[in-house]
C-alpha cells in the first residue's frame, strides 16, 4: 500500500474520533484544508463515502465505521510495536498526554514533572486540565488522572496521592444561627447545598460511614452548583453546608473560616491514581512518568 494512503487511514481514525476537521487537525499537527484534502483522497480510492459533512459537524457514516472496526485495532497494534522499539533508544523520549483535574496537577503532576523533565529533556509533556473522567482510549491520551473510586473498571491504577477524607463544613454565621448536627440524620433539618458533577451531570449524594452504620444524604435542590470553588464561596457566605474533599479547604479549617461537624462519620477512601490502558505498551518515556509519580 502506498505511503499516503497509510497517512489517509490513520488521518480518518483521527477525525472519527474528534468528529471535528479542526480539532484533528490540532492533534496531527496538519491544516484542516490538508485534512479535508485527505478523506478526500481516501474516499475517491475506496470508492465509498465514510465521512458525512456539514458545515457544522462530522459524522461516520455506515461504510466508515465498518472500516473503522479493522483500522483500530491495526493501529494500535502498530503503536504498540513502536512503543517496543522504543527501549532501543539511548535516550527516552516521546510525547505524553495526560488528563487531570486542577488540583491534582498543581499538588502532585506539577512537582514531580518539572523533576522529571529536567533530567529526561526531551520528553514532552501535554496536560489536559479538567474535571471530566476522561474515556483516554477513545479520545488517545497515554493516562488520566482521577479520585481511586472514579476509575474505568477496564483501567489499570497507579496510587499517586494520599487517601482522603470529605469534610461537611458550615461558616461560624451559618452555625451561629443552626445548632450543630450529630448525626447525618440531622442534616435534613439543614440547607445543604449540591454539588452536580461536570463529567457525569449527577448530583453527588453525602456519604457517612461509622463501625457499624453507613449512611446517605441526598442535599436539597434548593441550591445546587457545578464547581467546587462556588460551592465552597456559598458555604463561606454562609448559605449552607457543603460536602467536599477536605484537602479543598484545609486552609480555612485553620483559620476557623468554616467549620467542621460529623467528624466521626468522614471515612478515608482512595486519593488520586494515574489511570492507564493495558491494551497499549507502556513506553520507555511512560515508564518514567510511573516511576516519577509512583508514591
Amino acid at each position: 500500500m502506498h505511503r499516503d494512503h497509510l497517512l489517509n487511514l490513520h488521518t480518518f481514525a483521527v477525525v472519527a474520533q474528534e468528529k471535528n476537521f479542526s480539532k484533528a487537525a490540532v492533534l496531527l499537527g496538519s491544516t484542516q484544508s490538508a485534512i479535508s484534502h485527505a478523506m478526500n483522497r481516501l474516499e475517491d480510492r475506496i470508492g465509498v463515502r465514510l465521512l458525512n459533512r456539514t458545515t457544522r459537524s462530522v459524522s461516520v457514516t455506515q461504510a466508515g465505521t465498518q472500516l473503522l472496526k479493522t483500522l483500530r485495532p491495526s493501529l494500535e497494534s502498530i503503536e504498540t510495536v513502536l512503543a517496543e522499539l522504543e527501549s532501543f533508544r539511548d535516550i527516552p523520549s516521546g510525547l505524553i498526554r495526560i488528563a487531570s483535574p486542577e488540583h491534582a496537577t498543581r499538588q502532585i503532576l506539577v512537582p514531580a514533572l518539572a523533576q522529571m523533565l529536567s533530567s529526561y529533556p526531551e520528553i514532552s509533556i501535554e496536560i489536559d486540565v479538567t474535571l471530566q473522567v476522561k474515556d483516554i482510549v477513545e479520545e488517545q491520551y497515554d493516562a488520566g488522572v482521577c479520585i481511586g473510586e472514579l476509575l474505568h473498571k477496564d483501567m489499570v491504577a497507579l496510587p499517586i496521592g494520599p487517601k482522603m477524607r470529605m469534610a461537611v463544613v458550615g461558616s461560624p454565621e451559618y452555625f451561629a444561627r443552626n445548632e450543630s448536627p450529630v448525626m447525618p440524620q440531622d442534616l435534613k433539618n439543614h440547607r445543604c447545598i449540591g454539588y452536580r458533577r461536570p463529567g457525569t451531570g449527577t448530583i453527588y449524594e453525602w456519604e457517612f460511614e461509622s463501625e457499624s452504620q453507613t449512611y446517605r444524604h441526598k442535599p436539597d435542590r434548593a441550591l445546587t452548583v457545578n464547581e467546587l470553588d462556588t460551592l465552597i464561596d456559598f458555604a463561606l457566605s454562609g448559605a449552607g453546608l457543603i460536602c467536599v474533599p477536605d484537602f479543598h479547604i484545609l486552609d480555612k479549617l485553620e483559620n476557623n473560616v468554616l467549620i467542621q461537624v460529623l467528624h466521626n462519620w468522614s471515612a478515608p477512601f482512595e486519593g488520586y491514581s494515574l489511570y492507564y490502558s493495558t491494551r497499549r505498551a507502556p513506553t520507555q518515556a511512560f515508564r518514567i512518568l510511573m516511576d516519577s509519580l509512583r508514591l
